[in-house]
């Protein structure tokens, strides 16, 4: 079967020419820039119209056409390009193409330019009946192989191609590929799968039926849409990885499309670490220690030897025949591609496009030259191998030359995506003619970049228009919109709600209103009801209840006592809720007085203050009732009113429960010097006599005792 001639580089080559595309720095180094692009004398050339043209009977001569046509070298390219070496150096090192993708299609497996001008230039390698079967190729005969498997190392690929046509690179952008087109290791691994059968060739990796290694990998991401960053020799993924730490991110992207692997390991093997190569679609680059450019393929998937009973003695080929044809059909049923593509003779090659290295088969088979094969390794790649068996599926472990190191194993990463941003609810509350409210909770994974309130009122549109920024806590957000922010306006007000999470996504917007009702200008705080309860010797308690429209700013109960008139005046503010006040009137603010008491109630607000209203309260005296202990009566330094009244502590433990404030009293209040009575502080008894000094020391419930027995008759002062 003929071999087209027209080359994948003129197919790039159309349309690189059609943008302002320079060379990117980082090929510099890895690219001979005088070679010319190896192309056969009878190939067709780029014409002036950008067509390209394929072989037939009556074409021009190859002379003719170099005459009618241009060539295109590198440093035709580079001169194109208005590029100076020093200007490459400050492009950045990832490579974009200016040009519309190539895909392939199923139908045909031919190449569909999505863009208008271009001829399809890949054909089948076969023609296949209905049932998916080669028409134009022999049957296999296992039996006239040499030994049903392959043999030798692969061959892998040079260490500098051109670049142009291929990756003639646009200027370095800074794209962001949150939003690009994810293209998986699965949709590599099928475009690659789609070429089994194709010759291996380093002069002609750029001709339609042909690759190399790393131009299989290249140019099937290419049809995929992925220009740019992507590798085109061996040695160009060393450089571009040899600085990556396990665990990073490669991504290639190209025409709003993005590939991403993870480097799961370096510098491992199949013997020894199996592990890093079972995930389908891994990129295994074998490049051996000391060497900077070798061999890449890609991993198709696991499948078992399938002896079915055959002794691989006796039946080696059987077992070999069985293990291809099982591996084949699985590809068939994952990845779309005909088994017969694989098990079928390719004309290029002469033989199937499906194998089991002869170092791989398991150590019961024999090589051909009778020694043993090594242990089976399940793991099947995709790859251009060599000069023999052209692109494959095989089970080898190697690279070039033997070598089976893996210098850098590539898993499939897909990054963990996350829901856009969504805000579940919204509410407005604590609407008055001030402003109101604004509550919101969300559902945003990635966090939040910022939640935004844009309010207006309705009236005159937009005039009064603020873009608010609301507080957020948890996936709650709140803000209190001022109508002083808004010209103090009343009546309909409208408040938009923009959520950005902090990958820029934003949720879809929500919109409230609400009505803010005018001011009470000249209404003032009204009380309603006000009452005294809980009265004691100690004190009582004071509630009112009130209206006020315009709000409260603080309710006063200023108190004194009927005796002496406003002498004993106190201002007391008092606690609000609601619509509520409470305060306790303590008579320990108030001179210990008993008898009648006054307090008055004033609710202030910011439209003014409200009438007095009055309340009228009669403390009782304190009990006189004697307070006696072990026969002793010490009510000359006790008064249960003084003490609860002198320590909150106390009242806190006892209320005014009398008989436990003696019981303190007794048991602690005296070792602790407490004062129990306004008549007699026994700090003072103990610091004006020394002769009490002397003989009780820090005994002070001595001094107690010794006022009650003996200082009273004595005439001694204790204040």
């Amino acid at each position: 079967m003929r071999r087209k001639t027209a080359t994948f580089a003129a197919l790039v080559l159309s349309t690189a020419l059609t943008s302002t595309a320079t060379p990117a720095a980082e090929l510099s180094q890895a690219v001979d820039t005088t070679q010319e692009i190896p192309m056969e004398a009878e190939e067709p050339v780029l014409t002036d119209s950008t067509e390209l043209s394929t072989e037939s009977e009556d074409e021009t001569s190859p002379a003719e056409s170099e005459t009618e046509s241009e060539t295109f070298s590198v440093t035709e390219a580079e001169t194109q390009a208005s590029l100076s070496e020093t200007e490459a150096e400050t492009q950045a090192s990832d490579i974009y193409v200016d040009t519309e993708p190539v895909s392939i299609d199923a139908s045909t497996e031919s190449l569909s330019p999505e863009t208008t001008g271009q001829e399809d230039l890949l054909e089948e390698y076969f023609e296949y009946d209905a049932a998916g079967t080669p028409t134009d190729a022999p049957e296999v005969n296992y039996s006239s192989l040499a030994g049903d498997y392959m043999d030798g190392s692969a061959g892998g690929d040079a260490t500098a191609y051109s670049a142009a046509p291929l990756y003639l690179a646009a200027s370095a952008l800074s794209l962001d590929t949150d939003d690009m087109q994810i293209v998986t290791a699965y949709d590599l691994t099928k475009q690659m799968l789609s070429r089994v059968g194709c010759g291996y060739s380093q002069l002609h990796r750029y001709d339609v039926d042909y690759y190399d290694c790393s131009s299989l990998i290249a140019r099937s991401m290419y049809d995929l849409g992925i220009t740019s960053n992507v590798p085109i020799t061996t040695a160009d993924w060393n450089q571009k990885c040899q600085n990556m730490a396990v665990g990073d991110i490669m991504t290639f992207v190209g025409s709003g499309r993005k590939i991403s692997y993870q480097l799961a390991a370096k510098n491992v093997t199949h013997r020894q670490n199996p592990e890093y190569f079972e995930i389908p679609g891994t990129i295994a680059v074998y490049i051996a220690p000391n060497a900077y450019s070798g061999h890449v393929s890609v991993v198709v998937g696991s499948y078992d030897r399938q002896d079915n009973g055959h002794d691989p003695v006796t039946e080696q080929s059987a077992i070999l025949k069985d293990t291809t044809d099982y591996v084949a059909s699985q590809i068939e049923k994952t990845y779309g591609i005909p088994a017969s593509k694989m098990t079928g003779i390719s004309s290029i090659t002469g033989h199937t496009s499906i194998w089991l290295h002869s170092e791989t088969m398991g150590t019961d088979m024999k090589k051909i030259d009778g020694t043993p094969s090594g242990t089976y390794n399940p793991v099947w790649r995709i790859e251009a191998y060599s000069d023999d068996y052209g692109v494959c599926v095989t089970n080898a472990i190697t690279g070039t030359a033997g070598n089976q190191v893996a210098r850098y194993v590539f898993v499939p990463y897909v990054e963990k995506t996350t829901p856009a941003p969504t805000i579940t609810s919204a509410k407005v509350s604590n609407v008055s003619s001030d402003g109101y409210t604004v509550t919101v909770t969300f559902d945003a994974q990635e966090g939040v970049s910022s939640l935004q309130l844009p309010t207006w009122t309705e009236k005159n549109g937009q005039d009064d228009l603020v873009w608010h920024n609301a507080s957020v806590s948890g996936n709650t957000a709140t803000f209190h919109v001022k109508a002083s922010d808004h010209k103090g306006e009343t009546g309909s007000y409208i408040t938009h709600i923009y959520l950005t999470d902090k990958k820029g996504r934003r949720a879809p917007i929500y919109g409230l209103t609400a009505t803010l009702p005018a001011p009470v200008k000249d209404s003032l705080p009204i009380i309603k009801t006000a009452v005294a309860s809980n009265i004691t010797s100690s004190g009582y308690d004071v509630t009112a209840t009130f209206d006020a429209p315009a709000g409260v700013v603080s309710v006063l109960m200023p108190t004194w006592t009927e005796n002496g008139g406003q002498d004993d005046l106190v201002w007391h503010n008092a606690s609000v809720s609601g619509n509520t006040a409470t305060f306790h009137v303590n008579v320990s603010q108030h001179g210990w007085e008993s008898g009648k008491y006054i307090t008055h109630i004033y609710v202030k607000s910011k439209n003014g203050e409200s009438k007095p209203v009055p309340v009228y309260v009669t403390v009782p005296a304190a009990s006189s009732k004697k307070y006696i202990h072990n026969g002793v009566d010490y009510s000359a330094v006790f008064d249960p009113v003084y003490y609860l009244g002198h320590y909150q502590d106390l009242r806190n433990a006892f209320g005014n429960n009398y008989d436990l404030a003696f019981k303190h009293f007794i048991s602690n209040g005296m070792k602790e010097a407490r004062i129990a009575k306004e008549s007699f502080n026994v700090v003072n008894y103990r610091n004006r006599y020394v002769d009490l000094r002397n003989a009780f020391g820090s005994n002070w419930a001595a001094y107690y005792t010794h006022y009650i027995s003996y200082g009273i008759k004595e005439n001694r002062n204790s204040n």
